[in-house]
């Protein structure tokens, strides 16, 4: 058996040839994200929230003064405040172009080139160029991360800075983790981890992989760590200090048996990364060798050298075991780029294992089913403007009704209070589809709710409990897909002032669409 050298690379073209190659395909992923971005945005809350705590900071008003109202009894909705960083990198982008989606995605875009640059960088020295190029084309044009750049949320940003702090890390020699050498190194760190945990709360566990990594190499904590968990600190007193918390603490409901049962379908998710729209067959085969292959590569360097990217991808994946609630392949992001590398870093020692001329076939074989069903995928995929979202006609006609047509001070009960929130500067909350009754009038009274709002996607149960009480709700306004109640018996004073002025209600069925965009 010929032993696995991991640092390794047969040189299939000289440096300089690699280099432009290398740019050649990071340029080409650059274009084609950037060329297909599409119009409009989805109805998912999380990126109005961003763009609107990105606005407060502009403006200077309180961070978290959204209009966006917490249901207690909803906490997995979203917390009441996000981490301030992916805001921080919106904002720019809102003061020159204002809020202008497809300039908002293009930030996505740019961090997205960025993490490949550095994940590139990270891997090099772990693969044979050809395999490098393929793990950058596979994550290039994967069709599932492709079709995130259409959601301004704040996964692509987090993935850079976590790529950056892994790759500063482990790029840094053992010798070079104490002395006058380490400050630099360590401050950068310290930086990126911070920069990792206020875009994302999940960021807390690269400082705790560092330490392990220390526990495990060396059996003690060296001047570069104790720096790098320093400057991370500062990063969360500022940030305690200067921002409203972002509670994530109040979605988190310990149930081991739930959290175990997580698992398989994590593990089932990575299937999505291989999807070719069409055949089942092909996708299953290509995920189990995914898999084993993966598996075959992770023995082998826990075996050899635990790094600091193994320690990452095991505190990260332990992390979405506990966590109540299962997104499946999106909470995965972080670690698919380790996947995919870890699927050609097994494929590479299968090689090793077998005959000679069997080993470029396999590489060759396997590259090419990946990429055969990626441009399978792509043919089912819309590249057109999104066929629902925020800037559909029925969508603007609702917040301008809402704008024109109610109370500042009017409280709405939405499916999607933080768009509702962004578009319309009325504050909302969501309804509790699990509640009893009572539980669900005592928060309306407690905030108190002036008007619901029945999408034709809602749950039904959200109609029939309007339905169950047609006293209490009256009808004023409806599009295609849109309904507006008053609700009657939690009117205000300035709400009941503002009806007396003429504000509400418009004409029932006043349902003519605008194509004015928010």
């Amino acid at each position: 058996m010929k032993s696995v050298s991991f640092s390794q690379t047969p040189q299939f073209t000289d440096p300089r040839q690699q280099r432009w190659i290398l740019l050649g395909l990071l340029l080409l992923v650059g274009l084609y994200w950037t060329l297909t971005l599409r119009e409009g945005h989805g109805w998912g809350g999380d990126f109005s929230l961003y763009i609107h705590h990105a606005i407060n900071l502009l403006n200077g008003f309180p961070y978290g003064d959204t209009g966006y109202i917490l249901n207690p009894a909803v906490p997995i909705v979203s917390p009441q405040n996000y981490p301030p960083v992916f805001p921080l990198l919106l904002a720019p982008v809102i003061f020159l172009f204002g809020l202008n989606l497809t300039a908002l995605k293009m930030v996505i875009v740019v961090c997205y080139l960025s993490f490949l640059v550095v994940f590139t960088a990270l891997i090099k020295r772990e693969l044979p160029f050809l395999y490098l190029c393929a793990v950058i084309l596979v994550l290039g044009f994967n069709p599932y991360l492709w079709n995130f750049k259409d959601d301004i949320r704040s996964d692509i940003p987090f993935l850079l800075f976590v790529y950056v702090a892994l790759y500063l890390i482990y790029r840094l020699p053992p010798d070079k983790r104490q002395g006058r050498g380490a400050v630099a190194p360590a401050v950068l760190t310290g930086l990126f981890f911070y920069l990792a945990y206020g875009t994302r709360t999940a960021g807390i566990v690269l400082p705790a992989c560092l330490v392990g990594l220390d526990l495990l190499q060396r059996r003690k904590i060296t001047l570069f760590t104790l720096l790098a968990e320093l400057v991370f600190a500062l990063g969360i007193i500022g940030q305690k200090l200067f921002f409203p918390s972002t509670d994530y603490a109040a979605q988190y409901t310990f149930d081991p048996a739930a959290n175990l049962r997580h698992i398989i379908p994590y593990v089932k998710a990575t299937s999505v990364l291989w999807d070719n729209g069409y055949n089942d067959g092909v996708l299953l085969v290509l995920s189990l060798v995914a898999l084993a292959s993966a598996a075959t590569a992770v023995w082998l360097r826990l075996r050899s050298r635990p790094t600091i990217l193994e320690l990452f991808a095991f505190a990260y994946a332990l992390v979405l075991v506990v966590w109540p609630v299962s997104q499946g392949i999106r909470f995965l992001i972080p670690i698919v780029p380790l996947f995919v590398f870890y699927t050609f870093y097994g494929l590479r020692q299968w090689g090793r294992w077998l005959p000679e001329k069997w080993s470029a076939g396999l590489f060759w074989g396997v590259t090419a089913v990946i990429l055969l069903s990626y441009g399978a995928k792509y043919t089912t995929l819309p590249f057109g403007v999104l066929p629902s979202g925020v800037e559909q006609p029925e969508s603007t006609a609702l917040f301008e009704f809402v704008k024109e047509q109610t109370a500042e001070t009017a409280v709405i009960i939405f499916r999607k209070p933080r768009v509702l929130a962004l578009y319309t500067g009325r504050a909302s909350a969501i309804y509790n589809p699990d509640g009893s009754e009572a539980e669900q009038w005592a928060f309306w009274r407690e905030i108190g709710a002036t008007y619901a709002i029945v999408g034709r996607w809602d749950e039904p149960y959200w109609q029939e409990f309007i339905s169950r009480h047609p006293a209490d709700f009256q009808l004023v306004y409806t599009n295609a897909d849109f309904r507006v109640y008053h609700i009657k018996a939690f009117l205000n004073s300035r709400e009941q002032r503002a009806e007396k002025n003429g504000r509400v209600p418009m004409p029932l069925n006043h349902n003519t669409p605008t194509q004015k965009n928010p």
